[in-house]
């Protein structure tokens, strides 16, 4: 909690600073609001919390269900398992944010084509990142669980990680088209969308405890049948219709962080057999960073084009020279 306060603070400072730097010509004055509009991005907010409440229903029960139902002790071992998957969605959403400003500003230009190659390209960008930080819990997380939690049941945590995670391999390379959903203002359709969800989950979820021996494995596994069921179904299609494309557009883009998600493992298993990961931290980390910047090399060859990569080649030199 303490660790959580100083850096909002931290966060709140730098973003009051950078504001500032960044555009020191905005100022706020009274006579520049339209109450009509206000009360039209306030009905998107309400909107928006339900979404928000859809998302504790859907997984932020989890630990609660699990101790009325199962028990404490397995409470715990679902608590350790979701550490890590929390910290790459979290990681995830950070690249993400990063595409946000730009198809606002697009979309509010009216520069629709130009938003939908951005839209694409955001996808690619996050293919090249999220398969990486599960790849390496795939295929060395039983090992990261023996270092981290020692006489606790490594594989088990593991099993139980990886299906809290598994879902982001789809979820993540679309996470940049959530934000399509709120320039186009169709953040009610998506509400509604993602309470139906969420009241289906956590009812799915008790069937499930009280009807099989599943335990654990249904209140992880309905999560992760659902998340990817509402992508597939809704946020995949609908953002690409929202702005103009085809239902279908984005759907390849979702195969190829499936085609990287594979190459990704391959790589860390290699890893795994060569070095003695459980040994150390030192060494797994060592062979985390391997298996890191092998699998970027092969997810830089797979998901981007002769055009794309030579952008990025570009981008890439020019921050060096700069820092240089």
């Amino acid at each position: 909690a303490l660790g959580g306060l100083i850096s909002t603070i931290f966060a709140v400072m730098y973003n009051i600073i950078y504001t500032k730097k960044l555009t020191p010509d905005l100022t706020v004055h009274v006579s520049d609001f339209e109450w009509r509009k206000i009360r039209k991005v306030l009905a998107s907010g309400i909107w928006n919390s339900i979404t928000k409440l859809s998302q504790i229903f859907s997984s932020g029960l989890d630990l609660i269900v699990t101790n009325l139902f199962i028990g404490s002790t397995e409470m715990g071992y679902l608590a350790i398992a979701k550490t890590v998957p929390q910290l790459i969605v979290s990681f995830n959403t950070t690249i993400a944010n990063a595409f946000s400003p730009n198809m606002m500003e697009l979309y509010a230009k009216g520069d629709m084509d130009v938003l939908r190659k951005t839209a694409k390209t955001a996808m690619k960008f996050m293919c090249l990142f999220v398969t990486i930080p599960n790849a390496i819990l795939i295929t060395m997380g039983t090992e990261f669980f023996e270092l981290w939690v020692p006489n606790q049941p490594a594989e088990f945590l593991c099993v139980l990680s990886v299906l809290t995670v598994i879902n982001s391999c789809v979820t993540g390379p679309l996470t940049p088209l959530y934000q399509i959903f709120t320039i186009t203002n169709k953040v009610k359709q998506s509400s509604i969308v993602m309470i139906a969800y969420g009241f289906s989950s956590i009812f799915i979820t008790f069937m499930c405890l009280k009807l099989t021996r599943l335990g654990l494995f249904a209140v992880a596994g309905v999560s992760l049948i659902g998340s990817l069921v509402v992508a597939l179904c809704y946020h995949l299609p609908f953002a690409a219709i929202y702005i103009g494309l085809p239902w279908y557009s984005f759907f390849p883009e979702v195969l190829k962080g499936a085609v990287t998600m594979i190459v990704q493992c391959l790589v860390g298993f290699l890893v795994n057999f060569v070095l003695p990961l459980e040994k150390s931290w030192t060494m797994w980390f060592t062979g985390a960073v391997i298996a890191g910047g092998l699998g970027l090399i092969a997810n830089i060859c797979l998901v981007l084009n002769r055009e794309e990569k030579k952008t990025l080649l570009v981008k890439l030199l020019g921050k060096i020279r700069k820092g240089n």
